[in-house]
This record gives C-alpha cells, sequence and structure tokens, in this order.
C-alpha cells in the first residue's frame, strides 16, 4: 500500500471508531433480552435517543457543544500512541500502568477503575488481577470482562507490518485488565482491526481474527460457535437470539456474547459501512464497545473519504478529552486524562498514530 492509502485507513478507523462509541453510548447496557428495532443512521437521524437512556442529554450537550466525545473505549488508546512516541518503542505493561495513574481521571468503569486503582497503590500488572478491590463482581469481570478488548484494538493498527506480533502484544496488554477469556477479548479486538488494514472482505478478516485465538478457550469455542450461527441464518435477529440463547451465565458487559455479536454486525452488515454500524448498536448489550470495535473496522476499510458525511460530521473532526458529571446530575465538564490536552483533531491523532506505527514496526 502507499503511504497516503495506510494514512486513510488510520484516520478511517479512528473516525470510525469515534463516531461508533459516540453514537452507541445512547444504547448503552439496556438492550439485553431483545435488540433495538430502529435503524441508525448516524449522530443525526431521526431515532428518539432520549426514549432510549436516561443520560442523552449530558451525552449531547458535550456533542453539540464541542463534537466527538472521548471515554475508556479510545482515550486508552490515544494513550497508547503518545507513549510509543514518548519512548520510541512500545511501553511495558507496568510503564504504562503508570501512565494511567497519571493521566486518567478517577471515572472509569468495571475492570479498567480496578486495575488503576491497584496500579496507584504501587502494585505491578498483573499482579493485581489477584486482588479484590470490592467493586461489584470483580473476580468475574477479570476473567470474563470487556476491558481487555476495548483497550487494545489500537494494537491491530501499530501491528499491522507485523501481524504474527498482534496475539503475544495483545496479551501482553490484555493482562493489565483481564485473564483468562478475557485476554482472548483483546486478541479478537486487536486481529479485527489488524486485519482490517490488509484486508477488504469481511468474512476474510473475521476468520483471521478466529484463527488467532486459542482453540482451547471458552472464548474461541463460543465466537466461533458465533460464527457458524450467523452463516446458518438469514436474519441477524434469529442469530442474535440462538447465539445468546445457548451462552453460560454472562453479564451485559462481557467480552464473550459481545465479541459475538461484533462479529454477528460485521457479517450481517455485508461490507456496507452505515449497515454494520446500525447492527452494531441494533444488536445491543455494550452498544457503545461494540460499536466503537466495530466503527474501527469498517473504517479501515472504507477509509475517512469514503466514511458517510451522517457518521461523521457531528465529530467537528475532533475528539474532545472531556467526560461530563452523571453522577450529581450538574453540566459540570472535567478533563478525562489530566496531561492529555483538551482536545485534538482526528487527524493529528491518526498522524501521531501512524507515525507510533513506523517507530515500532522497525
Amino acid at each position: 500500500m502507499y503511504r497516503d492509502e495506510i494514512f486513510d485507513k488510520i484516520y478511517g478507523a479512528w473516525t470510525g471508531m469515534i463516531a461508533g462509541n459516540n453514537n452507541g453510548l445512547f444504547f448503552e447496557n439496556k438492550y439485553q433480552d431483545y435488540p433495538v428495532e430502529e435503524y441508525i443512521d448516524g449522530i443525526l437521524s431521526s431515532v428518539d435517543r432520549y426514549r432510549h437512556t436516561d443520560w442523552a442529554f449530558n451525552v449531547y450537550d458535550i456533542l453539540l457543544r464541542y463534537g466527538g466525545m472521548a471515554d475508556d473505549d479510545t482515550l486508552m488508546e490515544w494513550l497508547m500512541v503518545e507513549e510509543i512516541l514518548k519512548l520510541g518503542r512500545f511501553p511495558t505493561p507496568e510503564e504504562l500502568g503508570r501512565v494511567w495513574v497519571e493521566n486518567l481521571n478517577y471515572r472509569n468503569f468495571g475492570e479498567g477503575r480496578h486495575a488503576l486503582e491497584q496500579f496507584a497503590k504501587g502494585v505491578r500488572p498483573p499482579e493485581h488481577l489477584e486482588i479484590d478491590s470490592g467493586i461489584p463482581l470483580t473476580e468475574y469481570f477479570k476473567d470474563w470482562g470487556i476491558c481487555a478488548l476495548i483497550y487494545n484494538e489500537i494494537l491491530g493498527i501499530l501491528t499491522f507490518q507485523h501481524p504474527e506480533t498482534v496475539r503475544s502484544r495483545a496479551l501482553e496488554y490484555g493482562s493489565m485488565v483481564n485473564r483468562r477469556e478475557g485476554c482472548e477479548g483483546a486478541v479478537f479486538g486487536a486481529a479485527l482491526q489488524n486485519a482490517a488494514m490488509r484486508m477488504n472482505c469481511v468474512t476474510d478478516i473475521i476468520e483471521y481474527a478466529i484463527g488467532e485465538l486459542d482453540r482451547d478457550t471458552v472464548f474461541f469455542r463460543e465466537i466461533e460457535r458465533a460464527y457458524q450461527t450467523a452463516r446458518a441464518n438469514a436474519d441477524w435477529k434469529k442469530a442474535r437470539q440462538e447465539f445468546l440463547s445457548a451462552l453460560p451465565k454472562h453479564h451485559i458487559a462481557d467480552a464473550i456474547p459481545n465479541a459475538g455479536l461484533v462479529l454477528l454486525a460485521l457479517y450481517f452488515g455485508n461490507g456496507d459501512f452505515s449497515e454494520t454500524m446500525s447492527l452494531s448498536i441494533q444488536l445491543g448489550y455494550d452498544t457503545d464497545c461494540n460499536a466503537c470495535t466495530v466503527g474501527g473496522v469498517m473504517g479501515a476499510i472504507a477509509g475517512e473519504k469514503e466514511i458517510p458525511a451522517r457518521w461523521k460530521e457531528f465529530l467537528n473532526g475532533i475528539m474532545v478529552n472531556m467526560i461530563w458529571d452523571k453522577w450529581d446530575g450538574c453540566q459540570r465538564y472535567e478533563k478525562y486524562a489530566f496531561k492529555l490536552p483538551e482536545q485534538i483533531s482526528i487527524r493529528e491523532l491518526a498522524e501521531k498514530t501512524m507515525n507510533a506505527a513506523e517507530i515500532v514496526s522497525k
């Protein structure tokens, strides 16, 4: 590939991730027993988001006031890029843990919050995984949670010239927040993004990512079953019901159900950006995370130039390093990562990512 083509794919991946994340926030962690019925066609579509979440006003206010918003789906990956540019190499998990402690606002979620709390106490990864922080379902999330998947999709871009390293890198950084099945989630997310940088056929991308998984894990078995279910059904709703109903007991933010739904969105989206993005939200569960993952894959396939305007114009070309305070109900905004700028243009973020990928490919 020519350098400008690589850049367009990286730019597209970031644009897709941020657009998917922001759209998906309006439907997050609500649609478990049934899917979202409405077709989602970008933030400016006619879907009544206020009917889908109690805190739509807060999110929408940031989007209208600034542009695209960062949260834990994209912020961890921005931090990884900045640290590579600073060090001239991949950081060790311990170095990256220190970066999290120095940078991150306490408003984090699930096993990511547990990791941040333990790193602040001087506990090194992965030793912190043996400590119970008292966060509800902590042990469960360590083994099964989604954080390793959503923090490490960036590795797929950074390693696209050396796909043979994607699994080992994903396991290395996945262990900062998860173990066992959760770490396989990191491999799946990174491998999907890695393949999207090099391939254009969605089924080839899915099969590559499945091929990177450890065949002796529950994660592999269930994701392979999701793929078989997709191929055996013409209707995505029927495939969703069949896949989810046969899962072991799980949480709405587990890696396995959400990775399976990512796969269904990619498969039934048939290579169409808008169709695939809508499905990533309509399928439910952890919709901001899933739409972010799918957005990265589809954005890399399409390239930024080919992403429909209705999916990106609301971003204003930027990602804002701000969060809103939903806990006390006021409209107070705070920086999410203290040492990062309050906003970054998505183009600049793509340029930084391309430079970081060149550094680690040497």
